[in-house]
């Protein structure tokens, strides 16, 4: 009985890493989408415009952000993608586990992550 406490816990902790790791990479994007959208409107401006000279010392700052962002949402795919496949393997060997509560909340996390697993 100690055995499968242990395998149901590890379920559990690793369903949670799956969906911070799931979160963590949609903020990501999203965050990478507004500065984009932000370093968008700077550039479209006159260069004569007095906003966009006040914001020029903005401009590299933003560039750098939204690599940062890029990059970030490249380390959390790589993360997620190994959590994912991790839990997945485990409900595959586990599957006599499947009517406690912590496989089937595993399960739905794997299903309503599994598009964003299999984009990487």
């Amino acid at each position: 009985m100690g055995d499968i406490n242990k395998v149901i816990k590890d379920i559990k902790i690793k369903t949670g890493v799956v969906k911070r790791l799931y979160k963590e990479k949609l903020s990501y994007q999203c965050e990478t989408s507004k500065l984009q959208e932000k370093l968008d409107e700077m550039r479209s401006k006159s260069p004569e415009d007095y906003s966009l000279k006040k914001q020029a010392s903005w401009f590299s700052q933003f560039e750098e952000l939204l690599n940062e962002s890029k990059q970030m949402i490249s380390d959390c795919d790589k993360r997620f993608v190994a959590a994912w496949d991790e839990l997945s393997r485990i409900m595959d060997i586990e599957k006599h586990l499947n009517e406690t509560e912590e496989y089937k909340a595993a399960q739905v996390a794997l299903d309503e992550t599994r598009s964003c697993a299999s984009k990487g």
